[in-house]
């Protein structure tokens, strides 16, 4: 029974740690391309460099790069899911699973958020 409870602990904590991680990775995404947030100090290269420009001003494009750096830096849930598996891969190769589970989650969200509350268009001014 005690074997049983830990696991259920530890799959409950890694579950949470996953959503924690792409939660965060959504919020950091949206900070940079919705609330231009840092515009100060990513948006002057993003006028000059087109790549830089559509990274910076998708959620989804920043949110995987976003997500690929907290991964190598911070704090990987793959690598700690296949831990708990007792599977071992490079860190690159879980930061890239990272960083597209991250992108993949922010577009949803993203589109999910634009489909229940659409921008609307000023109204022309005659």
């Amino acid at each position: 029974l005690q074997a049983e409870i830990e696991g259920n602990v530890s799959a409950l904590l890694i579950f949470f740690a996953i959503l924690f991680y792409l939660f965060a990775v959504y919020g950091a995404a949206n900070a940079v391309a919705v609330l231009n947030f840092g515009a100060y100090y990513i948006h002057p290269w993003a006028t000059r460099i087109p790549f830089v420009r559509h990274i910076v001003k998708c959620v989804a494009c920043s949110a995987g790069w976003i997500g690929v750096l907290v991964s190598l830096v911070f704090f990987s849930p793959t690598m700690l899911t296949l831990a708990a598996l007792s599977i071992h891969l490079p860190s690159w190769k879980t930061a890239l699973i990272d960083g597209a589970a991250a992108s993949a989650i922010s577009y949803v969200l993203y589109s999910l958020t634009e489909h229940w509350d659409p921008v609307e268009e000023p109204a022309s001014i005659p």
